[in-house]
């Protein structure tokens, strides 16, 4: 289901089309696998929801929280 097709795409459109550093990769996956994954995410998350398992100075993969919301948090003790 992992399977793309990878474009590349010029980074700057002044820049030498003839040097391939000057180019990147663009995969488009496909709409299946981005329905799926985002699918799978959810349920994810609602079962850790449910069962408690969300640890609350947890901010990874949490909707609302990022590395910024980890900082600024007071520092709570393990």
């Amino acid at each position: 289901m992992k399977a793309a097709l990878v474009k590349p795409l010029i980074t700057i459109h002044t820049m030498d089309p003839n040097t391939l550093n000057n180019y990147r990769p663009i995969l488009n996956l496909t709409f299946l696998s981005k329905v799926i994954e985002k699918t799978v995410a959810f349920n994810l998350n609602k079962y850790l929801i449910n069962n408690d398992l969300n640890k609350s100075i947890q901010s990874a993969y949490k909707s609302g929280h990022s590395t910024k919301t980890a900082l600024v948090r007071p520092k709570m003790i393990l």
